[in-house]
Order: C-alpha cells, then sequence, then structure tokens
C-alpha cells in the first residue's frame, strides 16, 4: 500500500485535489475529520471545557471550532499558547486514528491512500507516507478560497503563520502540482501523479 500525503498553503485547494484522487481510486483519509472525532472525546471534551469553559461549547453540547480558533489564531499575545495546549491535548489522538485506519486499509489491500492534513509535516504525520505532493496555489487565489470559509486577508496569514513555511513543504515534496488554472487542468496534474503511483507499484 502507498500512502501519499497533500500538503500546501491553506486554502490551496488541497481537499479538492484529494477528491480527483478519490474519483480515480484512491481512499482518502481527512485529518480534519479524525480531528472531529478526537474532539468529542470526552476526556478531549472535558480538558477543553476545564480550559475555556462551557462558552466554548455550542447548542448540542460540543465543541464549537470556530470559538476554538477565534481563541487559538487571534490576535491576543496567548493565541500561541493556546495553540500549543490544543496541538499538545489532539495530535496523538488523531495520530493514533491514522495509524488504526491505515492498518485497517492495509489489511484489506488498499493500493493506494491520499492523506489530507493539514499538519501533516508539522506533526511529521508525513513519515507514515511514502510520496508527498505539494499544490502550489497563489496566494490570491488562495485569499479568495479562504474568503469562501469567511476568512479575511489576515485570518489567512495568521493561520498560515503557525504551520512550516511554504518552501519548506515544496522541498519536501516528490510532486508538485500548480494549482494555476482550471479544474480539467488539476485533473490532468493529478491524473499524471496517480499514474506514476500505479506504475511504480510494477
Amino acid at each position: 500500500m502507498q500512502v501519499l500525503g497533500i500538503v500546501g498553503g491553506i486554502a490551496s485547494g488541497k481537499s479538492l485535489a484529494a477528491g480527483i484522487f478519490e474519483e480515480l481510486g484512491a481512499v482518502v483519509l481527512s485529518g480534519d475529520h479524525f480531528a472531529h472525532q478526537v474532539l468529542r472525546e470526552a476526556d478531549i471534551l472535558s480538558a477543553i471545557r476545564d480550559r475555556w469553559g462551557d462558552a466554548i461549547l455550542d447548542d448540542a453540547g460540543e465543541v464549537d471550532r470556530p470559538r476554538v480558533a477565534a481563541i487559538v489564531f487571534g490576535e491576543t499575545a496567548e493565541a500561541p499558547k493556546e495553540l500549543k495546549f490544543l496541538e499538545h491535548l489532539t495530535h496523538p489522538r488523531i495520530a493514533q486514528r491514522l495509524r488504526e485506519e491505515l492498518s485497517r486499509l492495509r489489511a484489506e489491500a488498499v493500493k493506494i491512500v491520499v492523506l489530507d492534513a493539514a499538519l501533516l509535516l508539522k506533526t511529521d504525520w508525513h513519515q507514515i507516507c511514502e510520496k508527498i505532493l505539494f499544490l502550489e496555489t497563489p496566494l490570491p487565489q488562495r485569499q479568495k478560497y479562504a474568503a469562501l470559509r469567511g476568512w479575511d486577508a489576515e485570518q489567512l496569514a495568521r493561520r498560515e503563520a503557525c504551520q512550516l513555511p511554504l518552501e519548506s513543504k515544496r522541498e519536501k515534496a516528490d510532486f508538485v502540482v500548480s494549482n494555476t488554472e482550471d479544474l480539467a487542468h488539476l485533473r490532468e496534474k493529478i491524473r499524471s501523479v496517480w499514474d506514476s503511483l500505479n506504475d511504480s507499484k510494477m
């Protein structure tokens, strides 16, 4: 089984790229999906409530992620410390879930798995990947995508400052795919990577 990790700037279209790989036959694992699951675990939820109070919960009693983001990516001097707390709390559990799912997929003889995780390199989760793809998307285009999430340019910059520099991500990549044109062009480039992955299994 080959595991391909997708990296890039925030709002670069990584989930879109992962979706194209899924259409081609890959199994896609989302770090964000596992993060959602971890935030529902009783002890994680309790630790978050102890740290930030009941105001951090939504009407269903679950962690309100936008409220958390406002704390850990905010403009306050405490934001970096709060982000570190959240990462130390959740990242080991997310990694555990990833490893368990990869073991299950390996037992099922799945050929190619694509891992879409924003912090793939920062967390060293890339070590479970055979190959890394860097999605290169110009900043103006990423700012446009980020605006669809309700983030302005300043919010995007603050979030990105918490990750590795783009050039560091690019340097670690086995494939670099440019996301500068239309969807058909992106599909063509990803198909080329897909073919390369399949050829390397032969």
